[in-house]
């Protein structure tokens, strides 16, 4: 393949990874060769998600896959533990459930393993309420203490679709940026 060649390829998909669409990373050709169909970076687009809901990870599950994004749904604490360390995923969710429930300590305590044992992006998509303070959804020590744990986001009662979209389409914009930059500096390693 010829250097114009390369260069129209990593063009086509740089752009397919920020628009999103992995549909324009396998209509890309060069002269006349076949579609791109096996052009993947390997875990480029992982995902690790641990929620206590059965609905809510249906609901990421299908977003992500949605999205493009490989994912690997965990409900149980120990299966998520075991994952974090067999995976190298760019994306980790955790879902917790509402403060009374006997599994939000548990399901925080991941969080913070998570936060402490991966490079990834860390989402953590909070309760629906914690209280209501003047009429208002009152989650402010939740986002507190995901914010001092480093969370790239904090997502309140997160079940809208719309908004879970562009939480991926965000994470895939911001593991590019983070690439981009790597291959800038030069502080990447091939392995």
């Amino acid at each position: 393949m010829t250097h114009l060649g390369i260069s129209i390829v990593a063009s086509a998909f740089t752009h397919a990874i920020q628009t999103g669409t992995a549909a324009q990373a396998n209509l890309v050709r060069v002269g006349s060769q076949a579609p791109l169909d096996t052009f993947v970076i390997p875990d480029l687009l992982g995902c690790l998600v641990l929620s206590w809901s059965e609905q809510r990870a249906q609901l990421l599950q299908s977003i992500a896959q949605d999205e493009s994004w490989q994912i690997k749904v965990c409900d149980d604490v120990q299966a998520f533990l075991r994952s974090i360390f067999q995976l190298d995923v760019p994306l980790t969710i955790v879902d917790l459930p509402c403060r009374g429930s006997t599994s939000y300590a548990e399901l925080r305590q991941m969080a913070t393993q998570a936060g402490e044992l991966n490079r990834s992006l860390l989402v953590i998509c909070g309760t629906a309420s914690s209280g209501v303070v003047g009429g208002v959804v009152d989650n402010g020590e939740e986002e507190q203490w995901a914010r001092q744990l480093g969370a790239w986001a904090y997502l309140p009662g997160a079940t809208d679709r719309s908004g879970l979209r562009l939480v991926f389409a965000e994470a895939r914009k911001a593991l590019a940026r983070r690439s981009s930059s790597n291959l800038s500096s030069g502080c990447f390693s091939i392995s």
